[in-house]
């Protein structure tokens, strides 16, 4: 990447939780060869990434595509033309299902979007059909379609087992009839009523981050141990593994789905029985992305090339047993630039590329 150019990317929120966003921003600043302008699009002004030192050029609050695309588009269409935005990054696997590569592509932009049918086949109410297609391993998980199957389904599994949304990335353990109540009940109450119900097995959860060009094409991917989890369900830290299985299923996902850009595939490591079991897929490049480039791979940047219309060949994994760890710090800012942002709805910051 040569030319200067402007990356915007997507799904900041006012979270004290790991966000994509701000793991793409960090890999698109550490690359050599990027040399453009990021601007975040946020949907908060509490939003950290907002204020912080060095990561964005210029922030803007904008519409949530999930609370309606026209205005997101639209407003979109503004700051294309005010700030030349060359590539859209979508950072928020939910963002997915509300984002048309063909619909931002109007607008000038650059963006890896997989198409409708991509996104049909990498979902969860599909996983059943894709492993057995695939040959690939999952927990027993059978699909409920009412509050007496979704008990039966449980009781057969056993507790504690997974309700899991088919609609969006929510999952929730459940450990009795009484809570699978619950929990069935809060998904029909946001129009869902179609839910997973899944077997919950024990082991460490290795997560592969891929890459892909239209259609298909495999570009490349790394696998990392998630260490250190915290009650939250999250984690704190992460090592990249020599897994070439896992990245071979990866990479069959990716073929069998014609997807295009970045997506996470999780699977479950019983090191007991040597197996793998896949157990989820996520649109998109994930927190731990970031991760990756101490070990030598950089898939945001690789991303915008892509978007940019380069031919990348595929790329070696990172080197195995780079270890990262998060940690939480204060970010410090002053209620002018809080409020400012605020009113004018934009932020800028100076210093990237004098």
């Amino acid at each position: 990447m040569k030319k200067l150019i402007t990356v915007a990317v997507t799904g900041f929120e006012a979270s004290a939780s790991a966000q994509a966003a701000t793991a793409i921003c960090r890999c698109l600043r550490a690359s050599v060869s990027f040399e453009g302008r990021i601007i975040g699009l946020t949907y908060d002004p509490y939003t950290p990434a907002a204020y912080e030192p060095g990561l964005l050029d210029a922030a803007h609050l904008i519409a949530s595509p999930r609370a309606g695309r026209g205005k997101f588009l639209a407003e979109l269409r503004k700051m294309k033309e005010k700030d030349g935005i060359d590539v859209l990054i979508i950072a928020h696997e939910n963002e997915y299902p509300h984002i048309l590569r063909e619909e931002i592509e109007l607008l000038g932009i650059q963006t890896l979007l997989p198409d409708a049918t991509a996104k049909e086949s990498i979902s969860r109410k599909n996983i059943i059909d894709l492993s057995k297609d695939l040959r690939i391993d999952i927990p027993t998980t059978y699909v409920a379609e009412s509050l007496p199957i979704a008990w039966a389904q449980a009781n057969a599994i056993g507790y504690p087992c997974f309700l899991k949304s088919t609609q969006d990335s929510r999952s929730f353990v459940t450990h009795s009839d009484e809570e699978t109540t619950i929990i069935y009940q809060s998904f029909l109450a946001d129009g869902y009523q179609t839910v997973l119900v899944q077997g919950m097995l024990r082991g460490e959860t290795i997560t592969v981050h891929g890459l892909a060009s239209q259609g298909g094409g495999w570009i490349g991917g790394a696998a990392v141990k998630k260490i250190a989890p915290a009650h939250s369900g999250s984690t704190w830290g992460g090592v990249t593994v020599d897994m070439p299985d896992l990245l071979q299923n990866t990479e069959k996902i990716v073929r069998y789905a014609g997807w295009t850009g970045p997506i996470e595939v999780d699977f479950l490591h019983e090191e007991d029985l040597n197996r793998c079991t896949l157990i989820e897929i996520r649109p998109g490049y994930g927190s731990m992305v970031s991760f990756l480039h101490p070990g030598g791979m950089n898939l945001p940047e690789l991303g915008v090339r892509l978007a940019l219309g380069e031919n990348l060949s595929q790329t070696p994994s990172p080197i195995p047993g780079i270890l990262t760890f998060r940690y939480s710090e204060d970010l410090l800012s002053d209620m002018s630039a809080f409020a400012a942002f605020s009113v004018t709805r934009e932020v800028h910051h100076d210093g990237h590329n004098d």
